[in-house]
């Protein structure tokens, strides 16, 4: 996974606090790909997303999240549906005009919706979190990556209760995070 520039799993995994069970898993010397395919066998689905999303810099974790919540969820409504553009626009463009639209439209959903919570993670990517005019206050290191996890996590289940289809969702979405790490789009 070219994308990840962390040699093992174990350096990844300091970002970020594992299940017991996947932390089980983990032995000092797995690469990044090794670990992955350990979590995902093993159907840890939500430490898997959460290890990919901590992995990936943040433009491509960004992106990642910005097409699982395309993928299965229906961004009908014109607010999901501006916060998807915006994440994605920031993408593209990553300039300060973008990453605070992305935070704009992070809070009209709310925080509520996958797409909400992909423009989030589009605005914790760096720069300041506070107000324009306010002190300079840089966000903690990751909260992009706990946004893009959450996005795709919320996005796995949402709008269904039915187990199997969360499970193919999880299985999608890693497949697409791991196309993601190998310089693909989706």
């Amino acid at each position: 996974m070219k994308k990840i520039t962390a040699t093992t799993a174990h350096a990844i995994v300091q970002r970020f606090k594992l299940q017991q069970e996947s932390q089980a898993l983990l032995t000092e010397q797995q690469t990044p790909a090794e670990f992955l395919q350990q979590m995902t066998e093993n159907r840890h689905y939500h430490d898997a997303v959460t290890f990919l999303a901590h992995g990936l810099p943040a433009r491509e974790a960004v992106w990642w999240s910005s097409v699982c919540a395309r993928y299965h969820y229906d961004a009908s409504t014109s607010i999901d549906q501006a916060a998807l553009v915006a994440a994605e626009t920031w993408v593209r463009h990553p300039e300060e005009s973008n990453r605070r639209l992305a935070e704009k439209h992070a809070e009209a959903g709310d925080y509520a919706t996958p797409a909400s919570w992909a423009a989030a993670a589009a605005f914790w990517s760096g720069g300041s979190i506070s107000a324009a005019a306010d002190p300079v206050m840089e966000p903690p290191p990751y909260l992009y990556a706990h946004a893009v996890a959450g996005a795709i996590i919320m996005a796995a289940g949402f709008k269904t209760p039915a187990e199997k289809v969360v499970e193919q969702r999880y299985q999608a979405y890693v497949e697409h995070g791991i196309n993601i790490a190998n310089g693909g789009t989706a």
